[in-house]
């Protein structure tokens, strides 16, 4: 193998080849992107090429994932840090909630929203 330099998609376009080769040939392959915008142009072009190629199925499914926000602890006093929809777990057993518990934050009239245990509650309204 000899180096080659290419740019932008021209790069990401022979990676996309490079990688449907390697499925080809029953070898595995890594893939590693310097950024996580240049991740996600090559995952997206990597699963069109395998759609294309009927590897994978042309419909998606979608997955909820939750991204942590690496929040330091005064930060998660905070109530201005968290917004609708963000979900917050809990590690530690306490009076009110047990541990590996989840809460959802809620619109801004209601501090907190219990749900991951039998009994929702909700938190005093602001």
């Amino acid at each position: 193998g000899a180096i080659e330099e290419l740019e932008g998609d021209q790069m990401t376009d022979q990676l996309v080849k490079d990688y449907l080769q390697c499925l080809k040939d029953r070898k595995s392959a890594l893939v590693i992107s310097p950024t996580n915008e240049q991740s996600g142009i090559v995952t997206d072009k990597i699963r069109q090429a395998l759609k294309e190629n009927g590897l994978i199925a042309k419909r998606d499914k979608q997955f909820k994932t939750y991204r942590n926000l690496y929040l330091t602890e005064a930060e998660k006093s905070d109530p201005r840090n968290f917004e609708e929809g963000h979900v917050k777990t809990i590690r530690f057993r306490s009076k009110i909630v047990r541990a590996k518990s989840i809460l959802l934050i809620p619109p801004k009239q209601v501090a907190l929203m219990f749900i991951g245990n039998k009994k929702p509650w909700s938190a005093r309204a602001i």
